[in-house]
């Protein structure tokens, strides 16, 4: 979401690529928060700045302002990190799968339903976790009934190059998660109901 105010990320082919300025811990958010459902997205963690690799791929559900914050310092967010092999949430680490780095592609399931969330790896979901089954994942019930935004995050001087894939063209996993949708094909399918 490029109105988003805090940050000076820069973005391409229609706001789904990004570049995070990298001047200070920051995030940039999806333009729809969701309350109920069930989601699945993608990252493409492409490129790295001179300040090293750090990023983190996640949702946020607190939208005080996010500059100065990583993805994770505050409660109701929780920021998938690289070079944890895990996610923070209220600023403190959790041991969740494996480390990542340039080139890999990260992907959420997001269950607001049933209050879970899931990290994937190049298609390998992380902690042995199966999101259609519904195990294995994180306990975001603190964010039960606030929306939940999609995010990415880096640090101060590691600048993130990547591009986010909501269904707007086919996902790089054969198949998502059996009852997951994206964010695109929920928004087509109204367009198609109000016309």
């Amino acid at each position: 979401n490029p109105l988003w105010p805090f940050g000076a990320s820069t973005y391409s082919n229609g706001n789904l690529d990004v570049v995070t300025d990298g001047a200070s811990y920051g995030y940039t958010l999806s333009t729809f928060g969701l309350a109920t459902g069930k989601w699945y997205a993608e990252f493409t963690y492409s490129a790295a700045g001179a300040g090293g690799q750090y990023c983190q791929f996640g949702i946020a559900s607190n939208l005080a302002p996010t500059l100065g914050y990583y993805l994770g310092s505050r409660s109701n967010d929780w920021g998938f990190s690289q070079h944890i092999g895990g996610y923070y949430t209220s600023a403190a680490s959790n041991s969740y799968g494996s480390t990542w780095s340039v080139g890999d592609l990260l992907s959420i399931a997001l269950d607001k339903d049933n209050n879970r969330l899931y990290f994937a790896i190049n298609g390998v979901w992380q902690n042995s976790a199966n999101p259609a089954a519904g195990t294995g994942g994180v306990d975001i019930s603190s964010a039960a009934g606030l929306p939940s935004f999609f995010a990415v995050c880096d640090s101060a001087g590691a600048v993130v190059t990547g591009s986010i894939n909501f269904g707007q063209r086919p996902f790089a996993i054969s198949s998502i998660p059996t009852g997951y949708v994206s964010r695109l094909i929920q928004v087509h399918l109204i367009s198609i109901y109000r016309q």
